[in-house]
């Protein structure tokens, strides 16, 4: 008897394991389920709170320990367990990073108390291919100005004078 419901209970484990359901599933699921677009944008702003949190959290842990002016770098990685889901990375730097797809770059100047974005850029495949944007996106203005700032260098200018490789 215990033999029966350890093997059932072990098929029942293949059974999840062939066909996992997991949070990034769950997510694209409920918005394809959206009854309406109030929905879709209650998600939406949960994601920017979300980011709005990690990059508070962020700048107050950076105050903290770092004496001098700083950088902060959030990047969007792929989760390797669970399909579909992304996390924001953020990193504390001293010196600037290098612009690069699915990044945000932030300067903090620590006299004036001030946070200043430097660089926002999205995935490679938006950079490549603006059509991907939708036509009702907000900011949509802001997103095209950042791609081609992007892919005509003036990102990775504005990163060499931060560095001191170019004086003005």
């Amino acid at each position: 008897m215990t033999k029966n419901f350890v093997d059932k209970l072990g098929l029942d484990i293949k059974r999840k394991l062939k066909n996992p359901y997991n949070v990034g599933d769950k997510m694209i699921d409920d918005i394809a389920r959206a009854n309406n677009v109030a929905e879709l944008y209650d998600f939406i702003g949960y994601s920017l709170n979300e980011y709005q949190k990690c990059l508070e959290d962020t700048v107050n842990d950076a105050t903290v320990k770092m004496k001098d002016d700083y950088y902060i770098e959030i990047t969007f990685q792929k989760d390797k367990l669970l399909n579909k889901v992304f996390r924001l990375v953020p990193i504390i730097r001293n010196t600037c990073p290098l612009p690069f797809y699915d990044k945000d770059v932030y300067f903090f100047d620590k006299k004036e108390q001030s946070l200043k974005l430097l660089w926002s850029i999205p995935a490679k495949n938006v950079c490549k291919n603006k059509a991907l944007i939708p036509l009702t996106l907000e900011g949509k203005e802001q997103l095209i100005e950042s791609i081609d700032n992007f892919n005509n260098g003036n990102y990775f200018k504005v990163y060499q004078r931060l560095i001191g490789e170019i004086n003005d």
